[in-house]
């Protein structure tokens, strides 16, 4: 299990079980965020805590969920 806090602390997720591989995305805003990114489902292996606000660009087919409050990217 993986489990995280957003720098303020009003948002937090888990991560039931790990991840088998991860992605390095080289997208312009992950390449900023520098993370790598690993997938499940919400609700099903991620767990979320917390109101978060989206960024979708393009197709609309990945979405990122931050905090509203400090910016930390949650999922």
């Amino acid at each position: 299990m993986l489990e995280g806090r957003c720098h303020c602390g009003r948002v937090g997720w888990r991560f039931d079980g790990a991840p088998d591989h991860a992605t390095a995305c080289n997208c312009s805003v992950c390449r900023r965020r520098g993370g790598l990114w690993g997938y499940g489902h919400e609700g099903v292996d991620v767990h979320v805590d917390g109101e978060t606000a989206i960024y979708v660009w393009g197709d609309a087919s990945l979405a990122t969920h931050f905090c509203p409050t400090c910016g930390s990217v949650a999922y």
